[in-house]
Formats: structure tokens, C-alpha cells, sequence
């Protein structure tokens, strides 16, 4: 993962099986939400990872969530244009996770979210890309040449744009 230096440390710092179970990852689109969510899971959580998308998933996860004996982790990547209702029942679900249970949202700003639910997640902000991470990352890259790098770094600099 590129950058994000400080939010790794701070992740680094929770003990294993500890990790919030609700969690808003708010950055840029490419600014590497779904990766950091990957990384969380494979080195924090170790569960079963789960997309979701629709009012009708997340329904059915507060249907089944008391079942589950092994940890699942839920992952809406597309937040922002989930309806009303859909993340109304987010809300509903975000009230009482079961043990077994993580639920992560990405979104492109926190800006968007209503404070009730903000207000019982764990926020993880994404910062862009320095000069200093996008050049050592371009000098792990074989066959380009400084111009190649320059184009790059421009190109990478603000993720979403």
C-alpha cells in the first residue's frame, strides 16, 4: 500500500481480534479504501469478507447476524449511492453488531453520512499521496525512466480526479 503512513501505524497499534466493528474509510476514489479494508481484515480481523450492496443484503444480515459463529466482515463500497432507506437500515443494523460481526463503509466524504451514524463508527481518513511515497513507489517499478516517474507522480498525486 502506498502512503498512508500514519493510518497504518495507527491500525498497527490495535490488538489482533480487537480491531472496532464499525469502521467509515473515507478517501478518494484510488486512494486505496478497499485495499486498507483487505489489509485490516488479512492482519486484524481474520474473517469471512463480504461485499454487500443493497437494502435487501443488509436485511439480511440482520436476519442471520446472531447465527454466525465465525467472524464475517461486511464491506458497502458504494456508500455514496446507496438511497435513503438503505442507509437508514445501516443505522438500524449499526445499533447493536453482533460479536462475530464487522461492518465497513467506504465512502468519498464523511460530509455525506448522518452524525448519528458517524457518532458509532470507527473513522478512518485517507490522506493523497506525497511526492516522497508516489517517487520511491515508481523506483520499485522496473524499465521507467525519471520522465516516466514525473508523469506519474502528477497522474497518481490526486486519486479520484
Amino acid at each position: 500500500m502506498i502512503g498512508q503512513t500514519k493510518v497504518l501505524t495507527e491500525i498497527s497499534k490495535i490488538v489482533d481480534g480487537q480491531f472496532p466493528r464499525f469502521s467509515i474509510i473515507c478517501g478518494l476514489r484510488g486512494s486505496g479504501k478497499t485495499t486498507l479494508i483487505k489489509y485490516i481484515n488479512d492482519t486484524k480481523i481474520h474473517a469471512e469478507y463480504n461485499e454487500i450492496s443493497s437494502i435487501d443484503d443488509i436485511r439480511q444480515i440482520c436476519l442471520d447476524a446472531p447465527m454466525y459463529t465465525e467472524p464475517r466482515l461486511y464491506v458497502l463500497s458504494d456508500f455514496d449511492s446507496m438511497n435513503f432507506r438503505a442507509k437508514e437500515s445501516i443505522l438500524k443494523l449499526c445499533e447493536d453488531i453482533p460479536a462475530n460481526l464487522y461492518i465497513m463503509i467506504e465512502t468519498i466524504s464523511v460530509e455525506n453520512i448522518k452524525q448519528t451514524l458517524l457518532s458509532r463508527a470507527n473513522v478512518i481518513k485517507l490522506g493523497g499521496y506525497t511526492d516522497a511515497e508516489l517517487t520511491a513507489f515508481c523506483h520499485t517499478l522496473e524499465g521507467i525512466d525519471e520522465n516516466e516517474i514525473s508523469y506519474l507522480i502528477n497522474a497518481f498525486k490526486t486519486p479520484g480526479d
